[in-house]
């Protein structure tokens, strides 16, 4: 909003004072807020979009997030501004991030596992780059991948190991070279996959969501060498809503209303499932919003009348705490190796 100003008889402000004052409001103009915002839009924040995953590096004070807007970012731990981000296009998607501790790098996967790229987890500056598959996935356009972690036991470092299409690749994790690549075989026509691993072995567990078939391959996790290749039937068909922890994997129904586990991938312990409301009574038959890994042992379950911690064992899945009235804030984790 701009006034008039008018000069007075006798004033001092002579023409060309007056010149240099207009000169200088043109040339810096002012930002201002209305009387009825202080104190409601005092300050500017820089949003990334909504997480629907996060990863953590262990001491490098960062917080990485997949959002809703295509974008990779990493978060400053102590204040929550932008250390840096980057943005993914409808052409080359965004489906999964792991960070790891040492190196401090994060692996992201995009266009169905296509791609994996490292960037360095302080300054988001590239790295390296990881060509998966040739050509189209074989599951076509709704296919999934996943990235985690592994220990090889090799000299060679950390390593990444990535299940997307019909290839299973482990890197080096500092410079990209492949390690060792297998076929999925079976498992590379499902749609979904998920990869638990350990010392000793890299686990691709896969499925299509609608139908009750999960095919288990089980590799040795530093040669590569083929160890059980097993096929299970749950007692329902499988939703997309998965998770992942340590050695068991948890996939609800395509309606949402049971929960089902596969203990001991690759063990030939099968595969359990249990109606969400006998499991949770407290859930009021309510749909589960949300199902993540929440500690050793655990996932959690989040309703729309709170939240429930179940446990899974050797023989039995049981609720071990059921916290009414609480919403789950946060999205998928994963965390460092």
């Amino acid at each position: 909003m701009c006034r008039q100003v008018q000069l007075l008889p006798g004033s001092c402000c002579g023409l060309a004072a007056c010149a240099v004052l207009l000169l200088s409001l043109v040339a810096c103009p002012i930002q201002a807020i209305y009387e009825d915002q202080a104190g409601t839009f005092d300050w500017y924040k820089q949003y990334v979009g909504r997480p629907h995953s996060v990863a953590f590096a262990q001491g490098k004070r960062r917080i990485f997030l997949e959002t809703n807007k295509g974008l990779l970012a990493a978060l400053h731990t102590r204040t929550g501004a932008p250390a840096w981000r980057r943005t993914y296009t409808d052409q080359d998607t965004l489906d999964k991030t792991v960070a790891l501790h040492k190196p401090a790098v994060v692996l992201a996967a995009s266009k169905g596992g296509k791609y994996l790229r490292a960037l360095d987890a302080l300054d988001g500056s590239f790295m390296w780059e990881a060509l998966v598959f040739e050509g189209q996935s074989t599951t076509g356009v709704d296919g999934s991948c996943d990235v985690a972690a592994v220990n090889t036991g090799a000299k060679t470092g950390a390593a990444v190991a990535i299940a997307a299409s019909d290839k299973l690749q482990v890197l080096n994790a500092a410079k990209g070279d492949v390690l060792w690549s297998a076929d999925l075989e079976r498992a590379g026509m499902a749609t979904h996959k998920l990869l638990l691993t350990s010392k000793e072995t890299v686990t691709v567990v896969a499925y299509t969501p609608g139908a009750a078939e999960l095919h288990v391959s089980s590799f040795a996790a530093d040669s590569g060498a083929p160890q059980d290749n097993e096929q299970y039937t749950a007692a329902v068909d499988l939703g997309q809503v998965a998770a992942v922890n340590g050695n068991a994997v948890a996939v609800l129904s395509q309606d949402g209303q049971h929960y089902c586990t596969l203990r001991s991938a690759g063990g030939g312990s099968g595969v359990s499932c249990q109606e969400v409301s006998s499991l949770v009574p407290g859930s009021g038959n309510g749909s589960v919003m949300r199902l993540a890994a929440a500690g050793p042992g655990t996932f959690s379950l989040t309703f729309a009348s709170g939240v429930a911690l179940v446990s899974f064992g050797d023989s039995v899945t049981k609720l071990t705490a059921w916290y009414p009235d609480v919403m789950a804030a946060s999205p998928t984790a994963t965390t460092a190796a």
